[in-house]
């Protein structure tokens, strides 16, 4: 996948600075590719958190 969208974009991941989230019916997945993190926390994207846990969710928006 990295590969494709570097040739195609020239863009690059910066694994060190990324976090996945799986989504959909693959929620459950507990494979962790690609080389990023997968946090257990809830994942800031463009100050907006993302969570499966809605209490964890509710508690970073009271701390942020």
């Amino acid at each position: 996948m990295e590969t494709s969208l570097k040739k195609l974009s020239g863009l690059e991941v910066n694994p060190t600075n990324t976090e996945g989230m799986w989504i959909g019916s693959s929620r459950g997945n507990k494979t962790k590719p690609f080389g990023i993190k997968w946090p257990n926390e809830p994942i800031k994207a463009l100050e907006v958190y993302y969570s499966y846990d809605q209490k964890l969710l509710h508690e970073k928006k009271k701390t942020s």
